[in-house]
Formats: C-alpha cells, structure tokens, sequence
C-alpha cells in the first residue's frame, strides 16, 4: 500500500464527489496544510468507503478557507477512495480497518504502516514513534508513542 504526501489539497477535492474521489487521490493520503496555530491537527476520513460524512464535512469546511490561511495547521489523513468510488465499506482484497487493531495476530507489516503514517503525520519528530504489540488477558493494545516539536508527547491507546 503507498501513501500519498501532499502539502495542499487538489482544487479538485472541494467540489469531487465522494464516489469520484480516486481520480483526485490515487490511493491513501496525507495531507499537511499549514495554518496560524501549529502543532497540526490530525483528521482522519474515509477509513471505509461507505462512511462518507466526515469527508463531506471536511469538503465543506475546508472549502471556507480556500484563499484563507486556516486559524490551525491540520493533517488530514484521507483513506479508502477506492472503496468509496463503489460506496462500499471496503473492497473485497483489503482488511476491515475496524478489525485489524487487536489481538496477538497483528501483522508486524500493520504495526510498520501506522507507525509511518504517525510519523509523517508530524514533520518533526522528537523521538521515534513505535508501536508495540503487547496482551493482557482480555484486553490486546497497540500502543504508540509520538511526541512533535513544542507539544508533550502524547500515548495513545487502541483496542
């Protein structure tokens, strides 16, 4: 899988709809749009192709700001447009992203991917962000670390 990195959105993405999203992202991407306020926001949408409401929110939020600097630099994190061009939760080669976050069999190659994305998500890193796979009876985690320039370092925990 390649994540895209972009530093703008495409003109086209404000006014795309969502099943027409993949000829704007080839594929997942990450966006960094600078704003007033730093460190950025991060966003994520369109984890499943069929939840399409926090992309159209982001369209026309965003839309707002076309010729403004926004008042907060953000990272958007845009995901399955190839799922969402057939309005689907996700196609029938890919993992269901709500699925694939606990238990011993997590794959070291997702671990790998999400802890890239962090680290591309913040431009400068402090410290190396890692992800480890660790059990408790009950409860699988992965657990990441990831600290930006100007903020304390931040755990995160997904179950």
């Amino acid at each position: 899988m390649i994540l895209h990195i972009m530093d703008q959105l495409p003109k086209a993405f404000f006014n795309v709809e969502v099943h027409e999203l993949n000829e704007v992202f080839s594929g997942p991407s990450l966006v960094r749009l600078k704003g007033r306020v730093n460190p950025p926001l991060f966003v994520a949408t369109l984890l499943h192709g069929s939840e399409t409401t926090g992309i159209l929110a982001l369209q026309k939020l965003l839309k707002q700001y076309a010729d403004k600097e926004l008042p907060r630099s953000l990272t958007l994190f845009i995901g399955n447009v190839e799922a969402a061009k057939f309005n689907q939760r996700n196609m029938p080669d890919q993992p269901d992203y709500n699925r694939i976050w606990s238990g011993p069999n997590l794959s070291d190659e997702t671990c790998a991917y999400w802890a890239w994305v962090s680290a591309i998500a913040c431009p400068s890193i402090n410290s190396s962000p890692s992800f480890n796979k660790t059990s408790s009876p009950g409860s699988p985690t992965i657990r990441f670390k990831i600290q930006c320039p100007g903020t304390p370092g931040s755990s995160k925990r997904t179950t």
